[in-house]
């Protein structure tokens, strides 16, 4: 997305759901009743050193009254995932020029270990989970199919009556539906679309692709959702009917693996937390 398109879409959007609670996140205290968040930091640069300190105790300090801040989720997970798109974009927007340098690193090793920190201490709650582990470079796209998904029901609506503003969300929109179809396939079992590989940005359900929404402006256009193939150099020597087979059997193992792996880390922490 090109900076001034960005610049107009965020006043666009800036009463929708998701921009509302990045608002409220930005607005919340610094101040974590005196802990002392990041202050050993290992970076020589003194200066650099504090810039980054009080870069690590605002996100802290947020994840620390996260119940608070989001009062609009429920589920912790929603909680998280707001916390993660909001917390990437403070850090993607400060080091969008020196990414390259180490202290990138120091810092978010740092900051995942405050965040386990105030996960048992304060939130009494296992951590969020993949915080901070995806591409650097791939966190303004994930930021931006979480909002989208944040937003459609009230974007579905703004459809309706700000007509003056259709051809503005049918850009946006566009934008969006190639981002949902490049990450698709990397995110969602076509076998259980109640399942995302990608739980803190997308949502497999297929009635919230784009094209639902773009159908509105465009009445003549097709509505046609993402479906999954297997490109012909994953398995050349296998008939269709055969593939389907392995797909399913592979998609099935995945997942029980999967669901084995985090229902063990579950009880784990569970016990640990119960020890605390």
């Amino acid at each position: 997305m090109t900076t001034p398109k960005r610049a107009e879409w965020e006043t666009l959007f800036k009463d929708f759901p998701a921009q509302k609670q990045y608002k409220i996140f930005e607005e919340s205290s610094n101040i974590c009743y005196n802990r002392s968040y990041c202050d050993d930091l290992n970076i020589p640069d003194p200066t650099k050193k504090r810039e980054l300190i009080n870069l690590c105790k605002k996100i802290a300090c947020r994840y620390t009254n996260l119940p608070y801040i989001v009062r609009s989720e429920k589920k912790y997970s929603d909680r998280c995932s707001y916390f993660i798109h909001w917390a990437q974009d403070v850090i993607r927007k400060h080091f969008k020029v020196d990414l390259a340098s180490s202290y990138y690193y120091h810092f978010i090793f740092k900051l995942i270990d405050v965040a386990r920190e105030i996960s048992w201490e304060d939130l009494k709650s296992p951590p969020c989970q993949r915080l901070f582990d995806s591409d650097f470079k791939h966190w303004e796209v994930e930021k931006d199919i979480h909002d989208y998904f944040k937003n459609v029901d009230t974007l579905s609506k703004k459809i309706d009556t700000d007509v003056d503003k259709r051809n503005s969300y049918l850009e946006y929109l566009t934008y969006i539906k190639r981002l949902y179809e490049n990450n698709y396939r990397e995110c969602c079992d076509p076998y259980d679309i109640s399942y995302s590989n990608c739980p803190n940005y997308f949502v497999c359900n297929p009635n919230f692709h784009p094209n639902e929404l773009i159908a509105k402006i465009n009445p003549d256009t097709q509505v046609r959702r993402v479906t999954v193939k297997l490109d012909q150099e994953e398995a050349p020597h296998y008939k269709e009917n055969q593939l389907d087979t392995i797909l399913v059997i592979k998609v099935r193992i995945v997942q029980l693996v999967r669901h084995t792996i985090i229902n063990r880390i579950h009880v784990k922490l569970q016990k640990d937390l119960a020890l605390k």
